[in-house]
Formats: structure tokens, sequence, C-alpha cells
């Protein structure tokens, strides 16, 4: 009859129902355990990613400790042949100070106590021997290089006075006039001082 035609219909569209309502959930429930797993996922990838940062720094580290305790002995090596201004600047551009423990740092502040003063001397006397020569950007150049090193010398002004002076005989009055002005700025009690501010005045006018 059609009565229980409807029926039979109003039953299949019910358990049609049933099983796509069941379908649907199973669905979000297998969508929230993916999700949870992508997500665990992703932990245990930035987890992994951590690690290797933190192995990456401990190999950084182990790398820098053993290059900088090499450079230091690199160092010491050059100083007792001789050569302070090798060793200098091996321990300020090459020696990384921060990865030296206990006896290592004894040792690098003693160098640099040794080695600094005698190597900026060198070269102040090197460039001092050029500029005599007429040598002007070489004496500059190790004028420059003394400061480098020590700045705090009894001849560390005469670098500067003679750097300004070496570049007015060149006819570099921009060079001049700063190098003037750092040694009023750095060494305002120097000898050269009044010297100084009035070869300014006359090429600042």
């Amino acid at each position: 009859s059609l009565e229980s035609q409807i029926n039979i219909k109003e039953n299949e569209k019910n358990k049609f129902q049933l099983n796509l309502n069941s379908a649907l959930k199973e669905n979000e429930k297998l969508l929230n355990e993916n999700q949870k797993l992508e997500e665990e996922l992703k932990k245990e990838k930035e987890a992994v990613e951590v690690q290797k940062r933190k192995i990456s720094e401990i190999e950084s580290n182990g790398n820098n400790i053993i290059n900088s305790y090499e450079k230091l002995l690199s160092a010491l090596d050059e100083y007792e042949k001789g050569d302070f201004v090798s060793s200098a600047f091996i321990l300020i551009h090459e020696v990384k100070a921060e990865y030296l423990e206990n006896d290592g740092l004894k040792k690098y502040n003693e160098l640099v106590e040794k080695t600094f003063s005698k190597a900026a001397h060198t070269l102040y006397k090197d460039g001092l021997d050029l500029y005599r020569n007429d040598q002007y950007d070489e004496a500059v150049e190790k004028f420059n290089k003394s400061l480098e090193i020590s700045d705090s010398e009894y001849f560390s002004d005469d670098c500067l006075y003679l750097s300004a002076y070496a570049r007015y005989n060149q006819g570099n009055k921009e060079d001049a006039l700063s190098y003037y002005r750092e040694l009023l700025n750095k060494y305002p009690d120097s000898n050269y001082a009044k010297n100084s501010e009035i070869i300014l005045k006359k090429l600042e006018n």
C-alpha cells in the first residue's frame, strides 16, 4: 500500500540521516584526532629544532674556545720571537677573550700587558722614520696602527700631530683638520694642543 511505501521511505530517510550523522561525527572525530597529531608533530619538530640549535651552539662555542686558545699560542709564539706587532694584532683581532678561562685568560692579560705598549712604540718609531723620509701615506698608516693597539702612550699624541702635519704637507686639508680636532679632543693637555688650536683656526678660515 501507499502508506507502507511511505513508511519504508521514511525509515530509509531516517536511516540515511542516522548514517549521515554518524559519518559526520566520525569524520569530526577523525579531524580532531588528525589535528591533535599535527599539533603533537609540530611540537616534536620544534623540540628537535631547539635541540639542533643547542647542539650547533655547543659546537660553535667549542670551535671558538679551541680557536681562541690556538690563536693565543700563536700570539705567544710571535711575542717570544720578538715580533710584538704581530703578537698584538693577533690578540686584538683573532683571540676572543670571552672564550678563555682561568690560566688562558690570565696568560692573555699578561701578554696584552707585555705586548701592547711595545708594539705601539715599534709602530710609532717606524712611522717616524717614514715621516722623516717624506713617505707620508706609509707614515700615517703606521701611526694609525700604533693608536689602534694603544692610544694611551706618551707618544700617542705625537701620532696624531704628525699625521695631521703629514696630511697638511700633502695638501689634504680635510684630513689634517680631522687629526688636529681628534688630538685636541683626546689629548687636551698635550704639548701640541696650543699649536694645534692655532693651526686649526688658520685652516678653518
